[in-house]
């Protein structure tokens, strides 16, 4: 909320009087007041007609441009209010833990389920690159990200963000890590297969020689 409220409030007593002329023309006087975080209007006693105590109406906002609070006050009696109460961030009540998946995989999905009494839109990421939403988000039903195949042995980060209309966020991250093939079986060193077969043959007839010879 990039709102001056100084600059705002100087632009409504202007306008009332440029536009409305309200004190020529109905002999009302109102006064926009800036605050930190809204504006509050104000008129005297028997400044708005026949009233005979003062008004004070009050609008708040929070950071995000949201109202907060608006109440009408008619002398020391409130006359109304609404408010927004503070609200938590979405919840995330169910998701993929971090899993292993060997090269060449198919068909890997990724869940995530989450709750809240506003829910906006979420968003996914893949290692920091959008893909997927931002789409609308409905409390407590889950979503599903289907993985495209085949990627590249290392960790990939699936993260999504769940925003509700109060503008709160919660955030989740799976990592998928895909393993490479195994390493082939290494050769005996020095020697070729066929020697080593060779050499096993001929001591097995020799072995077979001496028995003979024992006897």
């Amino acid at each position: 909320n990039n709102t001056v409220w100084a600059d705002f409030a100087a632009e409504c007593n202007t306008g009332l009087e440029n536009n409305y002329a309200l004190q020529a023309n109905y002999s009302y006087d109102l006064t926009v007041y800036s605050l930190s975080n809204g504006f509050k209007l104000s008129s005297d006693v028997g400044d708005f007609g026949n009233n005979s105590q003062t008004i004070n109406i009050t609008s708040t906002y929070d950071s995000n441009g949201l109202l907060t609070n608006h109440s009408f006050v008619y002398g020391t009696t409130l006359l109304y209010e609404i408010g927004w109460v503070e609200s938590d961030a979405p919840v995330i009540t169910d998701a993929s833990s971090d899993f292993n998946v060997d090269v060449g995989y198919t068909g890997v999905i990724i869940n995530w389920t989450a709750t809240d009494a506003t829910p906006n839109q979420y968003g996914i990421t893949h290692n920091g690159d959008g893909v997927e939403g931002p789409a609308a988000w409905t409390s407590g039903v889950e979503i599903q990200y289907v993985v495209s195949d085949g990627l590249a042995a290392g960790n990939h980060v699936f993260q999504i963000g769940y925003t509700d209309d109060r503008g709160k966020v919660t955030y989740d991250s799976v990592t998928m890590s895909v393993l490479p093939p195994p390493p082939p079986a290494p050769a005996i060193p020095g020697y070729e297969p066929l020697l080593v077969l060779g050499f096993f043959a001929a001591a097995t007839i020799g072995i077979i020689i001496l028995k003979k010879r024992k006897k």
